[in-house]
């Protein structure tokens, strides 16, 4: 498989999906934990409304079914209790 080189923005249209999103405030330090406990909760509940994520949590092809979205931008000035990231997974309906 060839690298893909991601240094070069682009725009891309995407099809409008329905996402799975969860919100919390997570310190640094249980980030790991974090995202362990939200795939699994993310895929409970999915499962309990007959639906199924669209694809992996994290594709080879970085946003075709996954991605990020920072809510507040990082920065070296940014105090990291007020640092926000969404994290959005699509979902087959």
């Amino acid at each position: 498989m060839e690298p893909v080189d991601t240094t070069d923005p682009e725009l891309a249209d995407m099809v409008e999906t329905a996402t799975a999103v969860i919100h919390r405030v997570v310190p640094i330090a249980e980030i790991t934990d974090f995202f362990d406990r939200s795939f699994t909760e993310l895929a409970t509940v999915l499962a309990r409304q007959g639906l199924a994520p669209a694809g992996p949590a994290f594709p080879a092809t970085p946003g075709a079914d996954f991605w990020e979205v920072y809510v507040t931008e990082p920065n070296p000035d940014t105090d990291p209790v007020e640092l926000r990231t969404e994290l959005c997974w699509a979902v087959e309906q």
